[in-house]
This record gives structure tokens, C-alpha cells and sequence, in this order.
């Protein structure tokens, strides 16, 4: 199968990687190899030079650096238009790609083969994992803004503080964490086609109840919605669950720019072999108690994002329809 595509312009093109961590922390490239930073070593911004790329990855396991994920920006002569691409981490060995691209060729292949009903949920995951990968991309440059911001205005270590642009910051979690849950109930009623559900199974929690009926337990042995159902076992641990109590607190309850529990930043040092590093922490009010065994927000959801990135890449593999993307013929 092959897209027929026109108006195609050629002309030189250039990329450069930007790798986000936890805390605002960024490495990027230099002539001179990997720097990351902003270094809290005086005042302005500066980076601690790390090296070339297995230093690189040294350098991020001996700090304890949390990866968040990596930013691609494309620059081309042939359009101004803006091309980037963010990416969570190493794609699926089986195809190369990340899940959200499988996902797409599968809808693809669909629609070709007749299938719409198939075609459009397969889509439908697609897209909300592109967009929830996006708002990951912009939360973590919120943290990288805000910390250097912090780092200029010369904020006392250990401090709490507060600003508009936090606002910025939580509407993108919400866009998250929204994004997330429909690209989890979307994948839900791929399951639920799979297993023969009727079409007003379109959730995950209709389609564990459903799944869960004696009538219905040969649906559920199939492998797709065995494979959901099985995430949401070990309840106490299951990361399904603990997203789903996220996004039922964030989007029913209690807003995130209205929770005392992330009402502030804080500016926190952390030692390495190079050189002290700046890093921010969304922490609660000065009222409130922190917990310290609680899991900072944005490694949180990069976590769960992870999680179903994964969850995906195992349910494609059992798909109605191949990963196959087209051929394009320029005509």
C-alpha cells in the first residue's frame, strides 16, 4: 500500500538533541561534547561539561538523574515551520518505533482492509498519545524555565517560592493526565472489539466490568483484554490504578493549581562528580507537612507514561491489523 504525495521539496535540514531530566535539569550538545545544567555554582547560567556520549550516560547514572525524555527540533531550508519531535526513550526494537507510530500504521491498515470501527480507535490512541507525549514535553520545560529563572533571580536554596507562570504549568498536567486517560480508554475498547464487547464498552473501567461477568469470561481470556485486565491486578502496586486515582483526584476533586500538596517550587542542589547542579521540586504550602515518601509529580507521571508506552507496544503486537506504514510515491 503506498500514499501518493506532491508538492515535494528537497533541501538541507539539521537536528539537535535536547535531553530533559527531573528538577528542570537539561543536557544538550556542544562542540565540545555533552554539557548539562544549569550548574549552582555562581550567578548567571552555566553548564558542567560532561563529555561525549558514554560519559554522558555516566555522568546521568552516577547523579541520579531521572530521564523525562528527549526533544528532537528539525530545522530546514525548504519551510519555516516549526518540526520537532519528542520521544520517551529507546523505541521498540521489534519495528523502531514508538507505540503512537504502530498505533497509526495499524489504523491505517485498517481503514484500507474495510474496518473503520478499528481504523478509528486505533487512531484515536494514536493521537491521544502524541498529544499526552507532547504535554509531557512541555511540563518538563516548564520545570527547565522555571529553574532558570530561579537560578538568575538568585533564589535561596531550600526556598519555597510561588509565580503566575506556575499556572502554565499546571494546565499542562491536566492536559496530561487527561490525554493519558483517554488514550487508556481508547486502547480499552481496541480490547473490547477484540473480545467481540458491544460498542458501548468504550472504558476501561466498562470493560473490566463487563469482562467480569460469568457470561463473559471466554471475552476475557483473549489476549488484549487479559493483557489490560492484568495491570490492574496487585492493586495496592499497579501503576493502572494509582493513574486512575490521579486523574480522578486532578480532573473530579481537587485542580492541581488549587492542591496545597504542589502549591510551590523549591530550589534544591545536587552534588556530582562534576560540579553542583540546580534542580527544582514541586512541594506543598509552608502549612502543609511534606511527605517524604511521595513521588515528585513530574516522575510520577513520566513513570505512568512510560508504563503505557510499554502497555501499548505489548498490544499492538496482538492487533487485528499488521504495524505496516506505507510507502509514499511522489508524483
Amino acid at each position: 500500500m503506498s500514499i501518493e504525495a506532491w508538492d515535494f521539496r528537497v533541501g538541507q535540514a539539521s537536528s539537535a538533541e535536547t535531553v530533559y531530566f527531573a528538577g528542570g535539569v537539561c543536557a544538550f550538545q556542544t562542540p565540545d561534547g555533552w554539557a548539562v545544567g544549569p550548574a549552582l555554582v555562581d550567578s548567571g547560567l552555566r553548564a558542567l561539561q560532561v563529555g561525549n556520549g558514554a560519559a554522558l550516560t555516566e555522568f546521568v547514572r552516577s547523579a541520579g538523574l531521572f530521564y523525562v525524555g528527549t526533544n528532537i527540533p528539525h530545522r530546514s531550508d525548504a519551510s519555516l515551520a516549526r518540526v520537532e519531535f519528542w520521544e520517551l526513550g529507546r523505541r521498540d526494537p521489534v519495528n523502531g518505533m514508538q507505540a503512537a507510530d504502530s498505533w497509526s500504521a495499524i489504523a491505517y491498515q485498517a481503514e484500507k482492509l474495510g474496518d473503520q470501527a478499528y481504523a478509528d480507535s486505533a487512531n484515536y490512541l494514536a493521537v491521544s498519545m502524541q498529544m499526552a507525549s507532547l504535554r509531557l514535553r512541555d511540563v518538563a520545560r516548564h520545570y527547565r524555565e522555571q529553574l532558570e529563572w530561579a537560578v538568575q533571580d538568585g533564589k535561596a536554596q531550600g526556598k519555597r517560592f510561588s509565580n503566575v507562570a506556575m499556572l502554565d504549568l499546571y494546565a499542562d498536567f491536566h492536559s496530561l493526565v487527561s490525554e493519558l486517560a483517554s488514550a487508556r480508554d481508547h486502547l480499552a475498547r481496541i480490547a473490547a472489539i477484540e473480545g467481540g464487547a458491544p460498542e458501548k464498552i468504550d472504558s476501561l473501567a466498562r470493560l473490566q466490568d463487563w469482562a467480569g461477568r460469568p457470561i463473559k469470561s471466554a471475552a476475557a481470556a483473549t489476549p488484549m483484554i487479559s493483557l489490560l485486565l492484568s495491570q490492574l491486578l496487585d492493586e495496592p502496586s499497579s501503576w493502572l490504578v494509582r493513574f486512575g486515582k490521579i486523574r480522578n483526584e486532578m480532573i473530579h476533586r481537587i485542580p492541581m493549581a488549587a492542591s496545597k500538596s504542589s502549591a510551590f517550587f523549591r530550589l534544591d542542589q545536587l552534588a556530582t562528580t562534576a560540579g553542583p547542579l540546580a534542580l527544582l521540586r514541586l512541594v506543598p504550602s509552608p502549612m502543609e507537612v511534606e511527605d517524604l515518601s511521595g513521588t515528585e509529580p513530574l516522575v510520577e507521571l513520566t513513570q505512568i507514561a512510560n508504563a503505557f508506552e510499554q502497555l501499548a507496544r505489548e498490544a499492538w503486537k496482538m492487533a487485528k491489523f499488521p504495524a505496516d506504514l506505507p510507502s509514499i510515491v511522489v508524483i
